[in-house]
């Protein structure tokens, strides 16, 4: 019995049908004692998933999406495809009668319906006809029934733990026995199963959880059917005034009666006719009172989050926007279709790669989720935090996103903007030589250009700089020119805004711009001001720094 068995009413507890109580009550319309589901893998196969539409969908949507995402056999140390392995050929084809999709589908399915998704390897030395489990390499994948599938079990020595020692099929004339070595656990049957705190090596099926609100909305379902061929009427009693008894044909006369004339659909809305003193009394609730329709949305939501699907993806009246569809597709891939397809291939790691020599510390079988199309979304915002992120390399930034590094000069170092400079080093440089490393990006004037040109080695990976990093470049040199700037001061800031450049070929640059012959004292505070505005300053900042020249020559 379980543990709500007893509050479940029996079939010696039910009302029976009477043509008399007390002389009065002649016969009940409708009604009827409510259908449980029995605890087992068939019942929740036939109960759940063929007549329960939210089963259904649950099931049929996750077991497709596993069937949508490629699996490859890949080299976890290069992390790249293994390329014309047979494991892959195998895949591609599990059996003679289904592809992939299909296969992966289907073991999915047994797995959500019942708990279990037995997968059976066909092996070189082993044929159809029963003969000994062979041990060579997979030659097929079978999915299995699990109804009839049972684990043999041993114990320890010292009687304490319970060991796998095997699984049992039998069903008619049909008997077979895998044998599950006990200290590797591998076996030609992969019994791909839930946890089960009860039945460790059985496991327990969503609709288990989800038992009561499956019959719930199942019930639902019968008592509206029952409810439109019943003339859309509840269950009542016709009674009989004090007294009355209708004898055994009378009674069988009224009952054909009402069956033939007021029940079923095209008998909806016609009146009953009563003599001899009968009345109509309603014997059960109105569909507003029990609030029938938030009972099933209620019942289905439960079955829905069993099973990890929200509901916004199965058929749920007012739950289905274009906008929280696509939301919540995302979820059901990212929360419940992932992780499941994680536990199948890590068990699949675990049961296949052995049966071909493989070590799956070396190869995996794993998901390729860049060609997944329902996480495009995904792709672009990781994309987008990549391409934004200064604290990647090249090669870095292209192996997150899933390409193969470049290997090139530069693309294993890390690119930081120009006008990043540590806050220290910031302190004693001028106002206008800050200013401008942080100035807009934008190509340079052809004055700019060619006074950067005249600088020696002011050309070296130049191709590299875009307009605002040779403006601050330019900035910084000025400034060493006009000695407002120390030649070290000025090495260590180009050193470090452009890691790129050598440092002899920065010195050179600093060298060369120290011995610039600096502007002419006799130069007016507006003329110092407008080459200042030329080299980026602020037009503020640049007539305070020229007042400043011009006080500190007088």
């Amino acid at each position: 019995m379980g543990i709500f068995d007893f509050f479940r009413p029996k079939a010696a507890d039910a009302i029976p049908l009477s043509k008399k109580a007390n002389g009065q009550v002649i016969h009940f319309l409708g009604g009827g004692d409510t259908g449980w589901m029995k605890r087992n893998g068939r019942a929740y196969a036939r109960e759940g998933y063929s007549i329960n539409v939210v089963v259904f969908r649950c099931v049929d949507i996750i077991s497709k999406s596993m069937g949508m995402i490629p699996v490859e056999l890949v080299d976890v140390k290069t992390g790249k495809e293994v390329d014309n392995h047979p494991i892959k050929d195998l895949l591609l084809q599990p059996n003679p009668y289904q592809g992939w999709s299909s296969f992966i589908a289907a073991a999915t399915s047994f797995r959500l319906i019942t708990g279990a998704g037995p997968i059976e390897a066909l092996r070189q030395g082993r044929g159809l006809d029963g003969s000994p489990d062979g041990t060579g390499e997979p030659v097929a994948l079978l999915p299995w029934r699990p109804y009839n599938i049972e684990p043999l079990l041993g114990k320890t020595g010292d009687g304490c733990w319970e060991t796998l020692r095997g699984y049992k099929f039998e069903e008619g004339n049909c008997r077979r026995i895998w044998e599950v070595n006990p200290l590797t656990g591998q076996s030609n049957l992969l019994h791909w199963h839930t946890f089960d705190p009860v039945r460790p090596y059985t496991g327990m099926s969503p609709l288990e959880a989800a038992a009561w609100s499956v019959d719930q909305h199942n019930s639902s379902s019968e008592w509206n059917q029952s409810l439109l061929k019943n003339s859309a009427q509840p269950s009542g009693a016709l009674v009989l005034p004090a007294g009355s008894v209708l004898s055994d044909d009378q009674y069988a006369d009224l009952k054909d009666q009402i069956r033939e004339e007021h029940s079923g659909a095209n008998n909806a809305g016609e009146p009953l006719l009563l003599g001899g003193g009968m009345e109509w009394h309603p014997m059960a609730l109105s569909p507003k009172d029990m609030d029938w329709l938030a009972g099933r949305k209620i019942a289905a939501g439960e079955i829905a989050g069993a099973y990890g699907v929200p509901l916004q993806v199965i058929p749920i009246p007012g739950e289905q926007t274009f906008a929280n569809y696509q939301e919540a597709r995302l979820a059901l891939l990212e929360d419940t279709v992932i992780p499941l397809m994680d536990d199948f291939l890590d068990e699949l790691n675990h049961w296949l790669l052995p049966m071909y020599g493989l070590d799956q510390t070396k190869v995996q079988l794993q998901m390729n989720l860049n060609d997944v199309p329902a996480l495009a979304s995904r792709r672009k915002e990781r994309w987008e935090m990549v391409n934004s992120s200064n604290l990647l390399t090249i090669d870095e930034a292209r192996e997150a996103i899933g390409y193969d590094p470049l290997n090139v000069t530069g693309s294993d170092q890390l690119w930081v903007p120009s006008g990043k400079l540590p806050l220290d080093l910031s302190a004693g440089l001028p106002t206008g030589a800050t200013e401008g490393a942080n100035a807009p990006e934008q190509a340079p004037t052809a004055e700019e250009g060619a006074a950067t040109a005249t600088a020696e080695g002011a050309n070296v990976q130049a191709t590299a700089l875009n307009g605002g990093q040779v403006t601050a470049l330019q900035g910084l040199l000025t400034s060493v020119a006009n000695g407002t700037l120390t030649e070290e001061a000025a090495v260590i800031a180009i050193t470090l805004s452009f890691p790129l450049f050598d440092e002899d070929d920065v010195r050179a640059m600093v060298a060369s711009a120290a011995t610039t012959t600096p502007p002419p004292e006799e130069q007016t505070e507006e003329e110092i001001a407008e080459g200042l505005q030329e080299q980026g300053f602020t037009a503020e900042k640049a007539r305070k720094w020229a007042a400043s020249l011009v006080s500190k020559s007088c």
